[in-house]
């Protein structure tokens, strides 16, 4: 049974990387509990959160997107899970304060 799971997730998730049908992936974490790097596509251009993702299932990524263009709170991580850096975008630009930090997750450095 196991083997057969596998198999629809691998057929799932190739059929979602060729075709970019990235809610699939979405879909895949909340039923199966798998987390893949992913987020929405409207049109063809990617809008809202999202996410990626290391092979030990810590956060990598996170980023928002409107209509295509980076928009609002962009975040990286370690493998950790600890914050790298943080920043906000607007209309697809970089805008305002940018923050990194070293890997045990205090703030390293902070600027515009």
């Amino acid at each position: 049974m196991e083997d057969i799971i596998g198999e629809i997730i691998r057929m799932s998730w190739d059929l979602r990387v060729r075709r970019r049908m990235s809610g699939a992936g979405i879909e895949m974490e909340r039923i199966f509990g798998i987390k893949k790097d992913g987020g929405w596509e409207i049109n063809g251009k990617k809008e809202g959160i999202w996410e990626g993702f290391y092979e030990n299932g810590e956060i990598r990524r996170r980023e928002n997107y409107r209509n295509g263009k980076r928009e609002g709170l962009w975040e990286r991580f370690y493998r950790n899970g600890k914050i790298h850096w943080r920043g906000n975008y607007r209309n697809g630009k970089r805008e305002g304060l940018l923050e990194e930090f070293h890997v045990n997750g205090k703030l390293w450095w902070r600027g515009n």
